[in-house]
């Protein structure tokens, strides 16, 4: 848990303008458009409004598929590294070199900026119910075509979408596998050892309690300090802050 935890931190910290050029536009364009993509008769959806939500869904993927380039160096390195590991262990798996790196791509930094573009800084306001329920439904499809799945019994109404996520699946692996021998890179910073262990540093003094409760509970004897070391560099960092 920590160390997906750590993970999501890093993906945000180093993936945030990737983010951000991937799917900032198409959620723009989103915001100002009176489309509704219901398909659940349950909730008032009818299958004709398909159309809009496939429509916006290869707008946002096509976004998506075409700034590749621009995933860190650094975020490509682990999810290569990830990719790797999965395939050595499932070497029968079909889409494992795939999945593996759409398990956190999407499941935990595309997906849940979808869901909610406020918290990753991709919106001011909080999304209106028809806006938030728009954007639930595209997460649903970008998510399983990630997964290389389709939807079934389970979400019946959404099964007419299965025909985009065959279609586009190609296209999504193709990305799945770019980014992860990406090179672009935070132009507007040095890329040093120095920058990346303040980033770690900044990471884990954000997570700090999150971090002490782990520890805590995993009852390892040499990580029991860690927390004493993480307050000593909080103080510290008051201390530069106030002599500013």
């Amino acid at each position: 848990l920590l160390l997906l935890f750590c993970l999501f931190q890093f993906m945000r910290q180093t993936g945030l303008p990737f983010l951000h050029s991937c799917i900032s536009e198409p959620i723009d364009e989103l915001m100002s458009m009176k489309a509704v993509f219901e398909l659940d008769s349950t909730r008032g959806g009818r299958e004709e409004y398909s159309r809009a939500l496939l429509q916006f869904c290869k707008r946002i993927s096509t976004s998506m598929f075409r700034k590749w380039k621009k995933c860190p160096k650094e975020l490509a390195e682990v999810m290569d590294h990830i990719r790797l590991c999965a395939m050595e262990k499932f070497p029968e798996e079909p889409f494992v070199a795939y999945t593996s790196v759409s398990a956190f791509v999407f499941l935990r930094f595309f997906c849940p900026a979808i869901l909610n573009p406020k918290l990753f800084n991709l919106m001011k306001d909080i999304p209106t119910e028809r806006f938030a329920r728009n954007l639930t439904l595209v997460a649903k499809v970008m998510q399983n075509l990630a997964n290389m799945t389709e939807f079934g019994k389970k979400q019946q109404f959404m099964i007419v979408c299965n025909s985009f996520l065959i279609e586009s699946r190609k296209k999504m692996q193709e990305f799945l596998l770019n980014i992860c021998t990406a090179t672009g890179g935070r132009e507007d910073l040095v890329n040093t050892e120095t920058y990346d262990l303040a980033m770690l540093l900044r990471s884990c003094l954000v997570a700090q309690e999150q971090i002490n409760n782990a520890i805590k509970e995993s009852g390892v004897e040499s990580l029991q300090d860690f927390p004493n070391m993480l307050n000593k560099f909080r103080k510290r960092e008051k201390e530069v802050m106030q002599s500013v």
